[in-house]
């Protein structure tokens, strides 16, 4: 497999094992640490085949004065806001994230998965990022 995906999470330390394992399959991983560089850089239209975000998140300007409840719905409001730039983008929110509200969230759509990362390290994550993009 070969194509960029992004990557957007705030843990720089732990990611950097998702991306080795990414890398290593062929991907190219773009890393971005907030909503503000994300929303930045999706507006650029890359040719993207996935995309990988984080729940929890700082609000950064993008959506402050929205309900991010603490950062906990940060990544709902993002996800949102990719799925409008990119329709059919397959999306694998990856999180740690227990909270059945905030996971219930997220609209259902063919072409998302919510995976928890205890559940999910780096080459299994790859395996669905795999399937996704078969589909």
């Amino acid at each position: 497999m070969s194509g960029q995906i992004v990557l957007i999470d705030d843990e720089k330390l732990v990611m950097k094992y998702y991306i080795r394992a990414m890398e290593e399959r062929g991907y190219t991983v773009k890393q971005l640490y907030d909503p503000d560089s994300a929303f930045e850089y999706l507006q650029t239209k890359p040719k993207l085949i996935a995309a990988i975000l984080d729940i929890m998140m700082k609000s950064g300007d993008i959506y402050k004065g929205k309900e991010t409840d603490a950062g906990l719905k940060t990544g709902v409001l993002l996800y949102e806001d990719v799925r409008k730039m990119f329709p059919d983008l397959p999306i694998i929110v990856l999180t740690n994230v227990t909270n059945n509200g905030t996971l219930d969230s997220f609209p259902k759509h063919d072409k998302l998965k919510i995976l928890k990362k205890l559940e999910y390290p780096p080459f299994d994550l790859v395996d669905e990022v795999d399937k996704m993009i078969e589909k």
